[in-house]
């Protein structure tokens, strides 16, 4: 069985740019981060996970919500 954080940050772009504000978060010591963007296109969606899952820490977990 996985063991999830029981509390996890989450990267919202309506409070700015998603991995900014995940990376920030990990920095802080954030294990878990769910990353959000409900105003952003697929695409662009899909480019920001892909950069925050490329310069997550190697413990971390990421969450993708919205699509």
């Amino acid at each position: 069985m996985i063991h999830l954080p029981r509390l996890y940050a989450v990267a919202d772009g309506a409070f700015g740019d998603p991995v900014r504000l995940a990376m920030e978060l990990f920095e802080g010591g954030a294990s878990l981060v769910q990353v959000r963007h409900k105003s952003a296109t697929s695409r662009m969606l899909i480019t920001e996970v892909e950069t925050v899952l490329r310069n997550a820490p190697g413990n971390a977990r990421v969450i993708v919500n919205d699509r």
